[in-house]
């Protein structure tokens, strides 16, 4: 797992954690008779002391989790290790399975799980970042802000890398913006509009050292598409998540350069690899990258609350903290009564690019 202090993003983040209480499943199950206790989410069939209702023999079947994305990144990957784990902290004995569903960078997914049936069933790993600038530049049926937020997984800052054969001799942001801009070196995306590309476009406007149109852009379909042939040396730059390229990469001699968006103790930073220090603190704030579990707006009161409280649960499991350093999935837990509410902040953050974005994109 990375070791690395927060950046100021993920410090903004993590003042959530703080504050984050967790309503303990014992005393929100009822008696042996049925009655709710009033101490959490009535999870008995309910008196005028509890908050009992529709959700109060939930789960009594499967619940899906959609990744919208292939398998083998991130988003499959949190999805995973959250969907081997959430059943044992469920209050009934269910399965939790995961589907895979691809497309137009995370918004299919999204909009399939936005969709559904509000009862609890079918959730979303979302990767915040993709969701936001999805609805930002392409108008999806989702609306970001109107899903029922059950909660942050993790959070994992973007990485900037080079292939090793055509880059080495850029060892600085400088020398770099130099080989992008003058057509030497060709940029690898997981897509028109994914957040490889957007970080390609916000680092220029932001920087003021280029514009999209500077830049050679090569757009393939997912993160593991794209890594391949940079790699090989068929393209040249690229950015993903951290913890995705960090197990990508395995070999450093694979690599001309490689710095990440935010802080580290570990790994060059991108204000360490010369890039004017309030574009690189303004780039760690926004493209540390949540990742969180949503489920369709409306989801009852009652059934949020089992999510919620379940799902908090799950992660300070000391199965899943192993599991997610094997993987390398950093784990930094927000309960979802915090996270709904930061979820609105990062998006209208977000928001604050739309014209550069758009303008880049069509």
């Amino acid at each position: 797992m990375v070791n690395s202090k927060p950046s100021a993003g993920r410090r903004k983040m993590l003042r959530y954690l703080g504050g984050a209480g967790v309503v303990g499943l014992a005393g929100c199950m009822g008696d042996e008779n049925g009655n709710g206790n009033g101490n959490g989410a009535g999870n008995g069939n309910g008196t005028d002391d509890g908050n009992g209702g529709s959700g109060s023999e939930f789960p009594e079947r499967d619940i899906e989790i959609v990744a919208p994305a292939d398998p083998g990144g991130s988003i499959d990957l949190y999805a995973r290790l959250v969907a081997g784990h959430l059943a044992d902290h469920l209050p009934n004995d269910v399965n939790v399975t995961v589907s895979n569903v691809a497309g137009a960078a995370a918004r299919v997914g999204a909009d399939e799980v936005y969709q559904a049936e509000p009862d609890g069933y079918t959730l979303c790993l979302g990767h915040l970042e993709a969701h936001t600038t999805g609805q930002i530049l392409y108008d999806p049926m989702y609306e970001l802000t109107e899903f029922t937020h059950l909660g942050q997984i993790g959070a994992t800052p973007r990485s900037w890398f080079g292939n090793a054969d055509a880059t080495d001799e850029y060892d600085s942001w400088d020398a770099l913006v130099e080989g992008m801009t003058n057509g030497e070196l060709l940029f690898a995306t997981q897509g028109a509009g994914a957040t490889g590309h957007i970080i390609g476009i916000v680092a220029g406007d932001l920087t003021g050292d280029y514009s999209a149109d500077d830049l050679d852009f090569v757009h393939y379909s997912g993160t593991g598409e794209m890594t391949a042939p940079l790699i090989r040396g068929d393209q040249h730059v690229g950015a993903a998540t951290h913890s995705t390229t960090e197990d990508i990469i395995e070999d450093e001699d694979d690599i001309g350069f490689y710095f990440i968006m935010g802080e580290s103790d570990e790994w060059t930073t991108a204000a360490e690899f010369g890039m004017p220090s309030d574009a690189a603190e303004t780039l760690g704030d926004q493209f540390t990258t949540p990742y969180g579990l949503y489920a369709p707006p409306d989801t009852p009161d009652d059934v949020t609350e089992i999510l919620r409280d379940s799902l908090y649960d799950t992660l300070q499991d000391d199965a899943v903290q192993a599991d997610a350093e094997e993987q390398n999935l950093p784990i930094e837990p927000v309960h979802g009564d915090e996270f709904q509410d930061f979820v609105g902040e990062f998006y209208e953050g977000w928001l604050e690019y739309e014209e550069v974005m758009a303008d880049a994109v069509d």
